[in-house]
């Protein structure tokens, strides 16, 4: 449950940066600093400020954390995260459209 919740929270808050920038035309480096900020003050606002800790026996903590080969599971996690962005900026249409769009709508549209 609280996975799920994390996920679509974090899709709001994305969509919303994307949204301020492309409407407003702000600077994203900003937008995702405050973002950011903004994300922790709610944290520390939810939790009172105290750190959250898995339980102890936890066993899916326990996957997370324990290494596979020698190399933390996390590392696997985002190593196929990396290649899955990859195929899809590099195969589909859409992807290669935000490749080729950047910063710049106009280089992207003479690009495309």
């Amino acid at each position: 449950g609280a996975i799920v919740i994390a996920v679509v929270f974090g899709a709001v808050v994305i969509g919303l940066q994307g949204l301020l920038i492309g409407f407003t035309g702000a600077n994203p480096i900003i937008v995702t600093i405050a973002a950011g900020a903004l994300q922790e003050a709610v944290a520390i606002w939810i939790t009172g400020g105290v750190s959250v800790y898995p339980p102890e026996n936890s066993p899916s903590f326990a996957f997370l954390v324990s290494p596979l080969f020698g190399i933390p599971f996390p590392v696997y996690v985002f190593v196929v995260a990396v290649i899955l962005g990859e195929v899809f900026i590099k195969k589909s249409r859409f992807g290669r459209g935000i490749y080729l769009m950047g910063e710049s709508p106009r280089a992207g549209r003479t690009a495309g």
